[in-house]
């Protein structure tokens, strides 16, 4: 244990104080100590009540001092560490507020009992006191010993608030102090659990439930909410079937526990002959990768069957570019009748429904076709509307359905009926002929009006171009104008009221 510093207080200073005489401070131990020579001088007389009660506590301070540390005479009879902690000297000063001393002058030794329930304070003494050094030494000398309280602290066995259990494990037990990892555990004599969030170790689920240590001296520590989750294994494809012939496939086996935790599979297939026609028993192990209560792993098995069959069934599928309308490719899939298989459609296409990515297999030779699209790209869906090319923006190319330029093109500032609109390779396109696509990007759709419309009073308004430029010219307020169709344009709806000048809605009424 550290030794705390020594306070020195000279034959000099004792005896200008003895006489009552003014001192320079040299030390905070020394500063404003008038309260000490009036102590000091009635010694002189033999009146030693003064620093008694100084000592005992009756007096809290010296007259006109600083206090420096903690005067441990005022301390009552108990201190407090947090649970779970040591009583070193560091914990001890943090407990009662700083360094301890007697008088607020004279630092204090720290001696904590082997057991750890008490700390003795004791003055450290290096002082010369001349001729009152008997009566001073008599009365500084006294100790002050205080009991030491620890606040309890409760969690599980591996110092978690939460921790999982088997179903069915029943040696896992709420009111058993083993399950836990409790501070302190002097005088401990067990665990009141005051509520059991209904636990049962028979039915999977999370529980709350509420624990507090009891001691044998009566002390009372804080109750502490855990949670107890009790684990069972969830198994998927523990059953499948193969061609004879072929090896057993496990990586397909996939468990999880009723928190959501993976668990990791080993299979033993030791009793599967694959090179015959039968059903066979399969045992999966799962082990969880979070622990159990104890600290052991929690392992789960599983018995599956595999199914060696011969093979008498195959089918046939064509791939169909659900936009052109052209077959990509074709695969044959053979297998046993009942068979389920997995459908990968060709390289840089995806399918276009979900259902088509497996198939079950009947008995005999079988063909389907599976419509597919490339990455990235949609089906084309209905669309009624009109679009036009921009004034300014030249002839615009047109594309087949699937993606690749033609030959053939759109005049600018024309008109185009469209019925569908898709995407290909991430880009969004109308239909304005049976096989010819326009991009979206370089044109615009609109809806045709015949209407007049009127703008608001006040300033003038903005025009701008159909590309969403501001245009160089405006209209005057409370104007009238003749509009054939609108259209949004940068994110507003605008009429247009010349060849390639749009006003906002707002604008007008």
């Amino acid at each position: 244990m550290k030794k705390t510093k020594r306070f020195v207080l000279t034959t000099a200073i004792v005896a200008s104080l003895s006489l009552g005489a003014a001192t320079t401070a040299v030390s905070p131990q020394t500063s404003q100590a008038a309260g000490l020579s009036d102590i000091l001088s009635s010694l002189t007389s033999g009146d030693t009540s003064s620093l008694s009660s100084l000592i005992s506590g009756t007096t809290n301070s010296l007259d006109g001092s600083t206090t420096t540390g903690v005067n441990v005479s005022n301390l009552g009879d108990t201190i407090t560490l947090v649970g779970g902690t040591e009583p070193t000297e560091e914990n001890i000063k943090a407990a009662i507020g700083g360094d301890p001393t007697f008088l607020g002058l004279i630092p204090a030794n720290i001696k904590v009992s082997d057991d750890g329930t008490e700390v003795t304070f004791t003055p450290d003494l290096n002082i010369d006191l001349g001729s009152f050094g008997d009566a001073i030494n008599k009365l500084i000398g006294t100790s002050k010993t205080v009991k030491i309280a620890y606040s309890s602290a409760i969690t599980f066995q591996g110092g978690q608030t939460s921790t999982n259990v088997k179903k069915g494990d029943k040696t896992f037990d709420l009111n058993s102090s083993n399950t836990y990892k409790i501070t302190p555990e002097a005088n401990l004599t067990g665990v009141d659990v005051v509520d059991n969030g209904q636990f049962n170790y028979a039915y999977p689920g999370s529980y709350t439930v509420v624990v507090q240590p009891q001691y044998s001296d009566g002390t009372k520590s804080e109750e502490t909410s855990l949670t107890v989750n009790v684990l069972d294994a969830q198994w998927s494809n523990t059953d499948q079937t193969i061609l004879k012939g072929q090896q057993v496939d496990t990586s397909a086996i996939t468990a999880t526990d009723t928190i959501g935790n993976t668990l990791d599979i080993t299979a033993d297939t030791s009793d599967v002959n694959t090179s015959k026609v039968g059903d066979y028993k399969v045992t999966y192990t799962g082990t969880d990768k979070a622990l159990g209560w104890n600290g052991e792993p929690m392992t789960w098995t599983k018995t599956g069957t595999v199914h060696v069959v011969n093979s008498d069934s195959s089918q046939t599928i064509s791939f169909q570019d659900a936009n052109s309308g052209d077959v990509i490719d074709t695969t044959t899939i053979t297998g046993a009748d009942g068979q389920s298989k997995t459908v990968t459609p060709p390289a840089g296409y995806e399918l276009v429904n979900d259902a088509d990515s497996s198939i079950t297999l009947q008995k005999g030779a079988h063909s389907s076709t599976v419509q597919v699209v490339k990455e990235g790209s949609s089906v084309a869906t209905p669309f009624t509307g009109t679009v036009a090319t921009y004034a300014n923006g030249g002839v615009v190319p047109l594309y087949s359905s699937g993606g690749t330029q033609t030959t053939r093109s759109l005049a600018p500032n024309s008109d185009w009926a469209t019925d569908q609109t898709k995407t290909i390779d991430g880009e969004t396109f109308y239909r304005v002929s049976t096989n010819e696509w326009v991009k979206a990007s370089q044109v615009y759709a609109y809806n045709g009006t015949s209407a007049t419309i009127t703008t608001n009073s006040g300033s003038i308004k903005a025009l701008y171009t159909t590309d969403g430029n501001k245009s160089t010219r405006s209209l005057a307020p409370n104007t009238a104008w003749y509009t054939d169709r609108t259209a949004t344009i940068n994110g507003a709806s605008m009429y247009r009221v010349s060849t390639n000048e749009w006003i906002n809605s707002t604008d007008v009424h």
